[in-house]
């Protein structure tokens, strides 16, 4: 540690050697998922920063020295001890926390700092939220705390060889649905299976993490995953490929002409559009929450309706004007779904 932070020596060379693997090997990772960034901190520019404001902090007496450590007693808030700096003089943790704080207020002002990071983290946080107001700062950190992922047969791993990589997962699920998407399109190209494959195996990834409440565990099965009768991504796109197949079924001046809702008089319709009026309601829900599974939850609940709708109710059959109104509600509910697609980050896809 010492090396890295002085950055000179055999195990610094290694440590910038072995940190650029990891760099790109999560640059993959973010662009198979769709997700980029507008700004990265790397802690290690921040070390000499946290040095600096450990150096103010101890003459504000906010640290003090133990035993040859630097630590915050934070006891008298009900915080416990945070060690700051070890015995031999390298940094913890808080060194370029602390430094990250101060960047993102010089350059971002923020209202709020949120860390999304493990569960378990919850006190460390509330202890460097302790120090942000010692040094002023008024964006309080906010932790959105998240559990462990398991599998079916319980926690992994790597002792016991009970472990699944991102890259198994991914080929795993990519390659159960191209079988899947053989199946029922043998008339289609490879290029073609491989794309609808592959943002399904997107979407069902992301899905399966933002499904679930941030603090709950997560058990990831990859065949219970990929069923397309539950609550899952395949159900959920099965459900939007199936209503704008069925509007493709008409022309388009067709469903955008004037029609008259009050055709829309049938208890499932109503019901339909009930649902589709706590779309905003339930947007607000999951930000003022910070939970992106009460979004998912409402999708997956919205395409249920439309199912049993669609199973009961006679849309392209129906009399001229109802058949236009019954088509209004499948475009909105369609439009309703690929927004939310959008905001969960889920690919969104037309055939399949």
């Amino acid at each position: 540690m010492k090396e890295i932070e002085s950055r000179r020596g055999e195990n610094y060379r290694l440590w910038e050697k072995t940190r650029l693997w990891s760099i790109k090997y999560f640059a993959s990772i973010y662009k198979d998922l769709d997700i980029s960034f507008s700004h990265i901190f790397y802690e290690n520019e921040y070390i000499d920063e946290g040095l600096r404001i450990v150096k103010r902090l101890l003459k504000k007496k906010k640290l003090v020295e133990s035993e040859g450590a630097i630590i915050a007693d934070l006891t008298e808030y009900n915080l416990g001890v945070l060690p700051v700096i070890r015995r031999g003089g390298t940094a913890l943790y808080p060194v370029a926390d602390l430094a990250l704080i101060a960047e993102k207020n010089r350059r971002y002002q923020p209202d709020e700092s949120f860390y999304v990071v493990d569960v378990r983290q919850g006190l460390y946080l509330k202890q460097l939220d302790k120090l942000r107001e010692f040094l002023g700062y008024k964006s309080p950190v906010k932790h959105l705390g998240y559990d462990f992922v398991t599998l079916p047969e319980g926690m992994m791993s790597s002792r016991s060889g009970n472990v699944i990589t991102y890259q198994e997962l991914k080929e795993k699920i990519f390659n159960k649905l191209v079988i899947e998407t053989t199946k029922r399109h043998p008339d289609w190209t490879k290029t073609r299976i491989n794309q609808v494959a592959w943002s399904l195996t997107v979407s069902t990834i992301k899905f399966e993490m933002l499904k679930v409440s941030a603090d709950k565990i997560i058990v990831f099965n990859i065949d219970e995953a990929l069923r397309f009768d539950g609550y899952t991504a395949c159900y959920l796109q099965y459900g939007y490929v199936r209503l704008k197949s069925l509007i493709r079924k008409e022309p388009l001046n067709l469903i955008f002409r004037k029609f008259s809702p009050k055709m829309l008089s049938d208890n499932k319709e109503k019901e339909l559009l009930l649902k589709l009026a706590r779309y905003p309601e339930i947007i607000k829900l999951a930000s003022d929450k910070y939970n992106p599974s009460e979004l998912a939850k409402y999708l997956f609940e919205l395409i249920q309706m439309f199912n049993d709708y669609y199973h009961e109710v006679n849309i392209l059959k129906a009399e001229p004007k109802l058949k236009k109104a019954r088509l209004v509600l499948a475009r909105a509910i369609a439009q309703t779904l690929n927004n939310g697609f959008k905001i969960l980050g889920l690919r969104v896809i037309e055939e399949m």
